[in-house]
């Protein structure tokens, strides 16, 4: 935990929002933002332009601060996004990063020791891809982008990103349903027939579905045990 907290801390000493660094930092990365205005880069590295949501877990047990929280969370749910801003602290936190290194690569070496680093920039990321793994949910757009900058590879595209979220999906009716046809599965997920046909016969794949599976047995097992 004090690798973790010495990797987030960094963030906030360059200029990333407190608020935002502390929720990705408590493993709070799918929750929920909201834009208040349209994004910018130096409104997201001062972070005034976004509202996290709210959490009951902040405010001390009692009838009036459940009537704040419910009045903070009608307000939070009202906020519409911006086209293309991301979601949730963990894609909010990783598109800020990216600029910030894209930023990095336009600034004289003298001056690069003064801005965060790629390394440093490089750790946080390699903690929300983890995070995501943890949770078992694959990495956002935002995230892939970063980590593609990071490595120098082109980002995937769209539709790539589409087709592996629909793959995840696969894995998950899989590991439920097992016997499902395999033209039924692709019109479910609307692929072709021979998409889901060659993810079946993909050994990964099966294994995906398989620990899958077990997750889905070990969580039922806890509920029963309850």
């Amino acid at each position: 935990m004090a690798e973790r907290e010495a990797i987030f801390s960094e963030l906030v000493i360059h200029g990333v929002d407190a608020e935002l660094v502390e929720a990705v930092k408590n493993f709070q990365s799918n929750r929920l933002v909201r834009s208040l205005q349209p994004p910018s880069e130096s409104c997201l590295v001062h972070g005034v332009d976004f509202v996290l949501e709210p959490r009951l877990s902040q405010l001390k047990t009692s009838p009036d601060n459940e009537g704040v929280f419910e009045a903070k969370k009608a307000q939070f749910n009202a906020l519409k996004n911006q086209e293309d801003f991301p979601g949730n602290a963990g894609e909010l936190l990783s598109k800020i990063l990216a600029e910030k290194l894209l930023a990095l690569k336009g600034l004289a070496p003298v001056r690069q020791r003064n801005a965060l680093s790629k390394s440093a920039i490089a750790r946080a990321a390699h903690s929300v891809l983890s995070d995501r793994a943890d949770q078992e949910e694959p990495p956002g757009p935002y995230l892939l982008s970063l980590c593609a900058a990071l490595m120098e590879v082109k980002p995937a595209s769209q539709e790539e990103a589409e087709l592996f979220r629909k793959r995840k999906v696969a894995i998950e009716v899989l590991a439920q349903a097992p016997d499902i046809q395999t033209r039924k599965l692709a019109k479910l997920l609307e692929v072709d027939a021979s998409t889901v046909s060659r993810w079946r016969n993909d050994a990964e794949f099966r294994k995906s579905v398989d620990k899958y599976r077990e997750f889905l047995d070990r969580r039922s097992g806890r509920e029963k045990a309850r």
